[in-house]
């Protein structure tokens, strides 16, 4: 199974309402969290992997996880955000799961939910 492939289907069913990044590319701060892009909101997506083996390209299970993170600056927009997401990604195919709140980061709230999708 290809990880790529998989962020790649999250990318394209979140659409373009809001920017979408990729948490590997973005760059951290001396406390090692992550810089966010200066949006008024945004999505972040986290690949999650459910063993130690892990390459780009290929998975050794046949599920990946992936965590999508809602940021705004506006209070409530976060949880907004993941409910049409989790719409969009129920759409390509992604299980929903788990959904948490992630309190403040600087000017920005969020919200985050995990998905599964099945090779």
């Amino acid at each position: 199974m290809s990880a790529l492939n998989v962020l790649n289907s999250a990318v394209t069913a979140l659409g373009t309402t809001y920017p979408v990044w990729l948490a590997d590319f973005l760059t951290v701060d001396e406390e090692g969290l992550l810089k966010l892009p200066d949006e008024p909101a945004q999505y972040v997506l986290n690949l999650i992997v459910d063993g130690p083996i892990h390459e780009w390209d290929t998975l050794k299970y046949r599920n990946v996880r992936v965590q999508l993170n809602a940021w705004s600056r506006t209070e409530g927009e976060p949880l907004t955000m993941l409910q049409a997401a989790e719409t969009a990604l129920l759409a390509a195919g992604f299980i929903p799961l788990d959904a948490r709140a992630l309190g403040r980061d600087g000017p920005y709230t969020g919200a985050a939910q995990d998905f599964e999708r099945t090779a």
